[in-house]
């Protein structure tokens, strides 16, 4: 084992990351969990404006009828995606509400009649992507989509 963990300790300095927990299973293998600062130059940390008008690739205002469906199929996917991101709310300093509010928000627009913001031009997406229109069979998901 202790030439393992040399080799874990190399591979986590080579990439810029710490070992955090090393181990045994019941049936002799073994497992290592390391974590690593994001790269600089991650997406995340791009440069913006001082504001990023939301891409609204599926625009849908609150005038159309699959608007509140859609909204719940949304709404549990994206706490789907929260809770394994942070191993089910083990991971401190986050607010999955106002995330899953901004993911429904950045994916078919503001919640107003036509998706676009009514009150400033500047947050809304240059150029407007087209109104997004869902297939007649998402009908069959108004019953069975559960969200908030």
């Amino acid at each position: 084992m202790t030439g393992d963990k040399e080799m874990l300790e190399r591979l986590a300095e080579n990439v810029g990351g710490k070992i955090e927990e090393v181990g045994l299973l019941p049936d002799n293998s073994g497992f290592a969990t390391m974590t690593m600062e994001l790269p600089k130059n991650h997406w995340l940390y791009g440069e913006t404006e001082d504001y990023e008008a939301p891409p609204m690739p599926m625009r849908l205002g609150t005038d159309s009828p699959h608007h509140d469906v859609l909204v719940r199929m949304i709404w549990a996917a994206a706490k789907y995606a929260i809770r394994s991101a942070t191993g089910n709310g083990k991971i401190d300093d986050y607010d999955p509400d106002a995330m899953c509010q901004n993911f429904v928000v950045g994916l078919i627009g503001y919640h107003t009649p036509d998706g676009l913001s009514s009150e400033d031009d500047w947050a809304n997406p240059k150029p407007q992507p087209p109104r997004f229109v869902p297939p007649e069979t998402w009908a069959r998901f108004h019953e069975g989509a559960k969200g908030e």
